[in-house]
């Protein structure tokens, strides 16, 4: 009875032991993924306007497991938004792991780039990082300056430029040569 008793507390000791936690998509990169469901946000050029609306938002909840292997891993985390305008247009933002972003304005122009190595992922990528820059009397912090080359893809937009906090602050449409710039 003694042997049975305690076979039963080692093995609730080690199944115990044993739990794995996985923190979720972190709080501190949500700086990268800036809105939420049902939020409004709008882009001008010239005198047109494009205003969005986030249909979408997902963020990697966090997790815990028990299981007696010890190589247990974390899923990937993902934040995620997906923004539509009245004429059809979106915008996608994801960001895995708080590290690799893409944006993707529909077939064609999708940006992907690492956020801490600053580079670009495909080859017709480039990144440029900057600390702090002003677009139209309004200063952003940690910028990244993404183009691609316009021979090497297709699609319309060549440059995006994403901020800390505000997400995709412009953007340039090569075939129509205008420039999209957030409204705050």
């Amino acid at each position: 009875m003694k042997k049975i008793k305690l076979l039963f507390i080692i093995i609730f000791i080690t199944l115990q032991g044993c739990k794995y936690t996985c923190p979720g998509y972190l709080d501190i990169d949500t700086k990268w993924i800036p809105y939420s469901k049902g939020k409004e946000f709008r882009y001008k050029s010239l005198n047109d306007s494009l205003v969005f609306l986030v249909n979408e938002y997902y963020k990697t909840p966090a997790s815990s497991d028990r299981a007696l292997a010890m190589d247990f891993e974390c899923n990937e985390t993902k934040s995620f938004y997906l923004a539509s305008s009245i004429n059809k247009f979106n915008i996608a933002d994801t960001c895995f792991n708080g590290i690799i972003n893409v944006i993707d304005f529909g077939e064609s122009n999708r940006f992907k780039f690492n956020l801490y190595d600053k580079k670009g992922m495909g080859d017709s990528i480039n990144v440029k990082y900057v600390e702090d820059t002003v677009l139209n009397n309004n200063q952003y912090k940690e910028v990244y300056i993404v183009s691609k080359d316009t021979n090497q893809t297709k699609g319309d937009i060549s440059e995006i430029i994403k901020a800390a906090n505000c997400g995709v602050v412009r953007f340039y449409n090569f075939k129509t040569k205008r420039t999209w710039d957030l409204v705050k």
